[in-house]
């Protein structure tokens, strides 16, 4: 699942068919924190748009700019322990842009993997390696992407060639995007969307390539030689 809407109309049919589990996690660089807005105004109002009142079973732990800690877990599990006033789910999500404790986090484990009832808890994270691997493996993982590229564009295209070819051809593909900081965006968000197609196959590729991503943009390194070392040494 990659756009918001293909989130949208899965999500209405899990919603609908009774098969939505008890916990996701959404990552990537998409509108993840929209969606989930409207997720929570749909889940008590039947419609994919911003609430327009006070939702009553639904809460945010949003980024304060502040690590999130033990005590607001623990408001967040007794929400979760609670019925349902307007809806068929409790919905809680987490945001985790300005970090977790250590105790916190090991608190959202013991509840994911013995979640109420009537619980529903979305995970959001740019990068999954901001959590523990055992957090991770109890929930399920949805990369959401970017903007879209339009079909056949010049980056679509060169992303299919280069995983089509073998070293001496993508050693040659890889010196034409990193002319400039333009074509290495517009082909790393080509090259995540087209992973993001198949994200039960190309999990660990598309966590290789997200997190040696996000450490060149955040450090100050030589961006095309480690873009270059990045995709040569892609499983």
């Amino acid at each position: 699942m990659a756009s918001l809407a293909e989130l949208k109309k899965d999500f209405s049919k899990l919603m609908n068919s009774g098969d939505l589990s008890h916990g996701y996690l959404l990552f990537g660089p998409g509108e993840k924190k929209s969606f989930v807005k409207e997720l929570a105004n749909y889940l008590e109002t039947k419609e994919w748009k911003p609430a327009e009142k006070v939702l009553l079973d639904a809460l945010f732990l949003e980024d304060t700019g502040k690590e999130i800690g033990i005590e607001e877990v623990r408001g967040l599990i007794h929400f979760l322990s609670t019925t349902p006033l307007a809806s068929s789910r409790r919905l809680a999500v987490v945001d985790f842009s300005g970090g977790i404790t250590l105790q916190a986090e090991n608190a959202i484990l013991k509840i994911s993997e013995e979640p109420p009832k009537y619980s529903l808890i979305i995970l959001l994270v740019d990068n999954p390696d901001a959590l523990l691997a055992t957090t991770i493996s109890r929930f399920q993982r949805i990369y959401v992407s970017g903007k879209i590229q339009e079909p056949n564009s010049k980056f679509q295209i060169m992303v299919e060639q280069f995983l089509k070819s073998q070293n001496p051809e993508r050693k040659e593909i890889i010196k034409e995007i990193i002319e400039d900081n333009r074509q290495m965006e517009g082909f790393v968000s080509a090259f995540l969307e087209e992973l993001s197609r198949d994200t039960i196959n190309n999990w660990k590729a598309l966590k290789y390539i997200l997190k040696r991503w996000t450490l060149i943009k955040q450090y100050n390194v030589n961006k095309k030689l480690q873009l270059e070392s990045a995709l040569m040494n892609l499983k």
